[in-house]
């Protein structure tokens, strides 16, 4: 039976992991039949190629991001009252009356928690700060409205936070499904950044003849790359690089430190990289130190090139490394020691090809295709 749907994506054109979960599922459900409308801001026609289903844009993105909640919101409220939906399936934080969501953000409760560890003026300015309130409302809302029927999460993770800081919300509504990767899509990338590899470090600048570790993530401080670095300074096997790729305001912070801790030779700052595999092809181990991450995309996408992965235990993509030869985890964020462990024991272990072919074939069964089936298959 074809029901009406309505994605709610407050901004669409950024194309993170939020936005292109967003664009799967909604493609899905179209190509299952269904009348699927994106409604979204800041969407020019045509921006995002040929679509299987129509994207409304609601209007311009406002530059406060507290107004621009409550405007997406009311916009949203007005379209599905004026076009009733079967499915109103919510992928960001909204008072909208919501069908399904997908808590792809975490709990925003469980994140500010873990932020005022930070000190006492962190605490006093999170608490104090009208966006936190006005998420927490929305989280609330959303969470424990008597109209949601299905809560996904992409981790086992979230789904404990849920019923930690949410306990009215039934946990029959919760369904967790990890998120998927692009695993046959990155074959051929995988098998020529095998073959070329030493020919991707050149390029990159990087050295053949030592251990190459790889970060990747905007926002450097929330990813946990101060940690990363003391941990750095701490191993005894210098024989080592590190690539730090993604987009951070003040870059310059964690260059000092790199310099201060005397690394400055052995880590590569690059700033936001277009295309990551060739930093993939290049890597032996890809960290991901973060203090807080639902489900770091990064997780899969390394482990579908054949990298080994570090993670924090507050990442929920850390459930995905079931066994030894993929990665290692820890769990004191406070401690570089624990973490420096973890670093001199993979560098033990250098990616070769027949280790990264046998850890790509592990994480097959999270491909893109069979994950986003999982959520149509629980949704309808």
């Amino acid at each position: 039976m074809t029901k009406r749907i309505a994605f709610l994506k407050s901004g669409i054109a950024k194309r993170g992991g939020l936005e292109k979960y967003t664009l799967r599922l909604a493609e899905r459900f179209a190509r299952e039949g269904h009348d699927v409308v994106l409604l979204t801001t800041d969407y020019q026609e045509g921006a995002l190629g040929q679509l299987p289903f129509a994207v409304v844009n609601l209007g311009s993105r406002l530059p406060i991001s507290l107004a621009h909640l409550l405007y997406f919101d009311l916009q949203c409220k007005k379209y599905i009252k004026e076009h009733p939906m079967d499915l109103v399936f919510g992928l960001d934080r909204n008072f909208c009356r919501q069908t399904h969501y997908r808590a792809g953000n975490g709990v925003h409760a469980a994140y500010l928690e873990r932020r005022k560890a930070g000190g006492m003026l962190q605490r006093w300015s999170l608490t104090a700060n009208p966006l936190h309130r006005l998420i927490l409302a929305m989280e609330r809302a959303t969470f424990e409205s008597p109209d949601l029927q299905c809560l996904f999460t992409n981790s086992h993770m979230v789904a404990k936070e849920i019923a930690q800081y949410y306990p009215r919300v039934d946990p029959k509504k919760i369904c967790t499904v990890h998120n998927g990767v692009e695993w046959k899509e990155l074959e051929q990338p995988f098998v020529e950044g095998l073959a070329k590899r030493s020919e991707i470090c050149a390029q990159l600048g990087l050295r053949q003849d030592c251990f190459q570790f790889l970060f990747i993530g905007h926002e450097y401080g929330r990813k946990g790359l101060h940690l990363l670095l003391r941990a750095l300074s701490l191993i005894t096997n210098k024989n080592f690089e590190l690539s730090v790729v993604g987009k951070e305001r003040h870059p310059e912070v964690y260059i000092a430190e790199a310099k201060k801790l005397g690394l400055e030779k052995q880590v590569h700052f690059f700033g936001l990289a277009k295309d990551t595999k060739p930093f993939y092809s290049a890597a032996d181990c890809l960290v991901v130190p973060s203090l807080y991450d639902p489900f770091a995309n990064v997780t899969v996408e390394a482990l579908a090139f054949g990298v080994p992965v570090i993670s924090s235990s507050s990442n929920g993509g850390s459930e995905v490394l079931a066994f030894s030869d993929m990665g290692a985890v820890f769990s004191d964020l406070q401690s570089p020691e624990e973490l420096a462990s973890c670093l001199e024991r993979a560098m033990e272990s250098p990616k070769n090809g027949e280790r990264a072919r046998a850890l790509r074939d592990k994480v097959a069964h999270l491909d893109f295709s069979s994950q986003i089936g999982k959520i149509v298959s629980a949704s309808l």
